[in-house]
């Protein structure tokens, strides 16, 4: 496929210094061919898959797959980093990556590698309607999801890499149901419409297209509900979507695995359980990641604060029902990053904000001076923090106290009180003197 050169792409010198810094593991080298928003996914990707230790063979093939199918963040990261890092360590059973049209032919090689042997009830499947040679489904489990996404380029249904389906439908922030929608007779090799995911989301159903998206085909091309119409029929498409929200609504838009997430969250015995069913690392970290978000015992947080990996600490760091001990714990992260995001936590004890008022790390001390809860007394200690950018970041902070305001407001550093001058909570006092010390330097 020869792609014509698009010269109407304009890039600022910054951004084109650094696509040629990196030009050696890019497909395509002319920056004049890539979107601002695609060039810097392309510099982003290849930064990450460097880090990994990835061959530039490797790296070459995903940056021309990111360019001819004009990928997005979210489609790199979920389905096509975690089968390239696949290949990548397990070269001597698949073949070259060159040799790999589309990221659906290596999956496709991935999944042949070995077949699943465990077997699944039919509780875990939930087949629960049938019709015209269809069948209608809810797996509750991600080896459910497994078998019935079989030979579907479905991030939910991968055994070998990164299976998402938990990140999904145990997703804390959100209510989702996958449903899948199956021909029973059906090929989807052949015909990728014979195996539909429908997804809805807080008790909706979304048919919004995207591809690699809630509802899509076997390929992972996006459905939209006139697509799902034309593939089952008018109404059998109807009825499908009615015994969809009949289900969703009698599960209340919960998935089955949230609940048991909600369990596992209070008991260290079943999270301990539930991890070690785990094959795939990044998987587990996922699941890891989203277990944090959950109304967790204090036994659960104590484990979660000692995991290696620190996006696990961080998701924890953000969770508003931390007890004390934990916070303390986590104001004690070797990684800055970690303390950081607990410093934003609204839900920080006066007493972990102390602890962190005197961290180390700027940084830190940045996040804390924006927390919305901050102590009077801390806001005023760190008003006189040596570093400045603490103090220009605390001007941002909306529940200013009085008392911080004026102090701000005689601050040495003119940019520290223009600053100031921008918080829409700005007292008139405050206001004032900023008005008189503006003055007086123009006089002088």
């Amino acid at each position: 496929m020869r792609l014509v050169r698009n010269p109407s792409y304009k890039h600022s010198p910054e951004l084109i210094r650094e696509f040629n810094k990196h030009k050696d593991s890019i497909s395509y080298k002319d920056h004049t061919q890539y979107t601002e928003e695609l060039i810097s996914l392309i510099i982003k990707t290849v930064i990450e898959c460097k880090r990994l230790g990835f061959s530039s063979k490797h790296i070459l093939w995903l940056t021309k797959q990111i360019h001819e199918n004009q990928l997005t963040k979210d489609m790199v990261k979920d389905d096509y980093l975690p089968l390239i890092k696949f290949h990548f360590n397990n070269q001597e059973l698949l073949k070259s990556i060159s040799e790999y049209k589309s990221i659906s032919e290596l999956n496709t090689d991935i999944e042949l590698l070995g077949e699943e042997s465990e077997t699944v009830s039919e509780k875990e499947l939930d087949i629960f309607f049938e019709k015209d040679g269809w069948i209608l489904c809810m797996p509750h489990t991600t080896k459910a999801s497994c078998l019935l996404g079989k030979e579907t380029d479905w991030c939910t249904a991968r055994t070998k890499s990164q299976n998402l389906f938990l990140s999904y439908v145990g997703r804390y922030s959100d209510d989702i149901v996958l449903f899948y929608v199956i021909k029973i007779d059906g090929n989807p090799k052949k015909n990728p419409n014979d195996k539909l995911s429908v997804g809805f989301e807080n008790g909706k159903p979304i048919f919004d297209g995207k591809k690699g998206g809630l509802t899509v085909n076997a390929s992972n091309k996006g459905i939209s509900i006139e697509d799902f119409g034309q593939i089952l029929g008018k109404e059998l498409a109807k009825e499908m979507l009615i015994k969809m929200d009949e289900k969703s609504q009698s599960i209340k838009g919960k998935h089955p695995a949230k609940k048991e997430m909600e369990r596992i969250a209070k008991s260290v015995d079943k999270y301990l359980k539930k991890i070690s069913e785990f094959k795939n690392e990044d998987e587990l970290n996922s699941f890891k990641q989203e277990i944090a978000k959950y109304n967790l015992s204090e036994d659960m947080q104590i484990v979660l604060s000692e995991d290696e990996n620190r996006f696990v600490r961080i998701y924890l760091a953000e969770n508003l029902n931390l007890f004390e001990s934990t916070q303390f714990k986590l104001a004690d992260d070797k990684k800055e990053m970690v303390r950081a995001y607990l410093a934003k936590n609204p839900n920080l004890f006066e007493s972990v904000q102390i602890k962190l008022a005197d961290d180390e790390d700027e940084g830190v001390r940045r996040d804390l001076v924006l927390n919305p809860n901050l102590i009077e007394s801390l806001q005023l200690k760190l008003a006189d923090d040596e570093d400045k950018w603490v103090r220009i970041h605390l001007t941002a902070n909306l529940n200013l106290f009085e008392s911080v305001q004026l102090k701000l407001a005689d601050d040495e550093d003119e940019e520290v009180r223009g600053y100031l001058a921008q918080n829409p909570n700005l007292i008139e006092s405050a206001r004032t003197k900023l008005n008189k010390i503006k003055k007086s330097v123009l006089l002088s």
